[in-house]
């Protein structure tokens, strides 16, 4: 995929966007055990 136009601080929101996606993921198998 090609990086957002957001410059130095396109790291931390794909950061963002993966600790998001893993707490979700974290929070559904929680609910699910």
């Amino acid at each position: 995929r090609s990086p957002p136009p957001l410059g130095p601080s396109s790291p931390a929101l794909d950061l963002y966007l993966f600790r998001s996606s893993v707490l979700s993921l974290g929070n559904g198998a929680f609910l699910l055990s």
